[in-house]
């Protein structure tokens, strides 16, 4: 099966990749709400509901005194509420589906593009066949494709920059594995068209104003094209050129969103140099980004794929892919604070990986049984993950503010059993509903007590339902259905199931 369609037609194959992959972006547009990081929430959907004027800006976290966040990407999400809001769609849930499918949209089209231009790389229909098959499959991609943060954005925005910029050099330079370096560029005759030079360099530019980690991608980019592509200085000049246009266009987002001048990537920088404030959220050892893939990327398909990354950067250290895929990794490797979502903007080179690998080892792939099980074992797990990522809320307790929103003019202040809300929502709520935190029976006889006639509780853990089942309470909702709860309350015990209850006097 996995060699027939390895086989068959590379068109033929594509449109049916196409169209699978369309579905499950558009699955995981509508069923993963939420936000996979906080960061998606904090630093880009209250800084939209800030403009609409529908979120307190006295409440935004210390990154907006601080000017660190670039205002590009929440001012593209503002347009698009502030339409929303005109033609009267101002559920706030409604205008976070909008944003997550033009996010999706815009990477979905990243992602057709970066895999009709990876064909390059490859000699053989069967090496192409897999990285389309990678490339529209791979479960992780419409969850992340979904998420409004800066990391996808920034991914997005400098595929096609790269894209821009390698179109003219010559197709043997990129699928070559023995090119040479060239430390005197002095002499470089290769050029590339001013308008692709100029546009890449912006685009590359504001991949870095969205999300600074990105750095070493642009400038190894452009010390690939310098000295493995050979392109004339003149070339890279004109791209850093458009890169510092970038800067100018970012600017003037910034001083639009924080109402002063101001360049965020510069405020960036000046705080995690003079106060290290990255350090503060926790260190990990050079190895973390290794082990995480492993485990979060479902083995053993994260086997081959870290396999796959380790054989290319070896094997073919002068290869575009390599030059701006490894800095990134080793620059995030040696960051004390690290989090998986920093290396995310890699995962669009991880089809290409593979297939190269595989092209390189096809005999082997294809003979060896042992392998092959192990193939068709992750294709298994990478579907059935695919379909759990698409269809499950990217924060889970998202439902129960869709009930608070829905309901929350019955309820005046939600008492919080065993359960601290350090951040709470207030985008999805209509009204100001005080959050108020407990952690004892006694407390809880105390809330109802006082209460003129109901009171609203929201707890977390499945072990502590029982708490107000022997009380005169009822379940309003939860996230999983309450006979569920009950036949196996004993094997849940420390599990979570976001609930919301009511307690009459």
């Amino acid at each position: 099966m996995i060699k027939n369609f390895l086989e068959n037609d590379i068109e033929i194959n594509y449109k049916k990749l196409f169209i699978f992959s369309a579905f499950f972006h558009l699955i995981a547009v509508i069923f993963s709400e939420g936000f996979h990081r906080p960061d998606e929430h904090l630093g880009m959907l209250r800084y939209v509901f800030v403009k609409l004027n529908l979120y307190p800006i006295e409440e935004l976290s210390w990154e907006y005194p601080a000017k660190i966040r670039n205002w590009v990407q929440p001012g593209i999400y503002y347009a698009i509420a502030k339409i929303l809001n005109l033609i009267e769609i101002k559920n706030p849930f409604t205008i976070a589906f909008f944003l997550r499918l033009f996010t999706s949209i815009f990477s979905m089209y990243t992602l057709v593009k970066f895999s009709k231009f990876s064909r390059i790389f490859f000699s053989s229909t069967k090496a192409i066949n897999l990285a389309n098959l990678c490339f529209f499959t791979l479960w992780f991609f419409p969850f992340i494709h979904a998420r409004t943060t800066a990391e996808n954005f920034g991914m997005n925005v400098f595929a096609l920059g790269l894209l821009v910029l390698v179109k003219s050099i010559p197709i043997s330079t990129l699928k070559s594995s023995t090119n040479t370096l060239k430390i005197n560029f002095l002499s470089n005759t290769k050029s590339i068209p001013l308008s692709h030079s100029l546009l890449g360099g912006f685009l590359i530019g504001m991949s870095v104003n969205f999300r600074i980690p990105l750095a070493p991608m642009p400038l190894f980019l452009c010390l690939w094209l310098l000295l493995i592509a050979q392109i004339k200085l003149s070339n890279v000049f004109v791209i850093v050129i458009g890169s510092f246009l970038s800067i100018l266009f970012t600017s003037i987002f910034d001083t639009w969103g924080y109402e002063e001048l101001t360049y965020s990537t510069w405020s960036y920088l000046y705080q995690e140099f003079t106060r290290n404030v990255s350090q503060g959220f926790g260190v990990s050892p050079w190895y973390y980004y290794i082990t995480k893939v492993f485990s979060k990327g479902v083995p053993p398909l994260s086997i081959f794929m870290i396999i796959a990354t380790v054989f290319v950067w070896i094997k073919k250290p002068t290869h575009l892919i390599t030059w701006v895929s490894l800095p990134v990794f080793l620059l995030h490797s040696t960051i004390g604070h690290k989090e998986l979502r920093y290396i995310f903007p890699l995962i669009i080179f991880v089809p290409i990986l593979l297939a190269l690998t595989f092209e390189h080892f096809e005999k082997t792939v294809l003979e060896n049984r042992a392998l092959k099980l192990t193939i068709r074992l992750s294709i298994i797990l990478n579907l059935i993950f695919l379909l759990i990522s698409s269809i499950k809320p990217a924060y889970t307790p998202i439902h129960i503010y869709k009930y608070l929103y829905n309901n929350g003019e019955r309820i005046n202040s939600l008492y919080t059993y065993n359960n601290l809300q350090r951040d709470i929502l207030k985008i999805y709520l209509k009204k100001e509903t005080p959050f108020i935190h407990i952690t004892s029976e006694n407390e809880v006889d105390h809330a109802v007590s006082k209460s003129e006639n109901t009171s609203w509780f929201l707890v977390e853990k499945i072990k502590d339902f029982t708490t107000f089942e022997k009380r005169n309470c009822t379940q309003e909702y939860s996230t999983y259905p309450e006979w569920f709860t009950k036949k196996f309350s004993k094997q849940l015990q420390r599990s979570k199931a976001w609930a919301i209850y009511r307690c009459k006097k």
